[in-house]
Formats: structure tokens, sequence, C-alpha cells
């Protein structure tokens, strides 16, 4: 049986990645690992969904634009 890759493994490589070509992604980089968080905590599996990605968006009362 195959072994589902968790998230927050897909964006730590990401962000290596990123940082490898010379980014940054300081503020970036932390939403996106809390993301990776979230998923793997609410047992998402598979490919990102908009429904998964608006439900973690929506996570915060308040949030920053940005978020």
């Amino acid at each position: 049986m195959k072994r589902a890759i968790k998230m927050l493994a897909c964006v730590r490589r990401y962000l290596a990645y990123r940082h490898s070509l010379g980014y940054a992604l300081r503020a970036e980089g932390q939403l996106l690992l809390d993301f990776g968080r979230y998923a793997d905590r609410v047992g998402h599996r598979g490919a990102l969904t908009l429904e998964l990605a608006l439900r973690w968006a929506r996570l915060p009362a308040q949030a920053d634009p940005g978020y």
C-alpha cells in the first residue's frame, strides 16, 4: 500500500527549493507552513482543493489581508 505524503513535508520541500533559488519567503513561508499543519491536522490527503484552502483561510476571525 502506498503511504500518503503529509502536506507539511511537501511544504517544507517546496520552501527549501524556493530558498535554494534565492527567495526568502519569510511571512509567506510561515503561512504555507501553517497551511500544511492545518491540512495534516484535518486529515487531508491528495491534491489541494479550493474547499480546503477556503476553510483554512476563514479560520482567523480578524485576519490581515495578506493572510
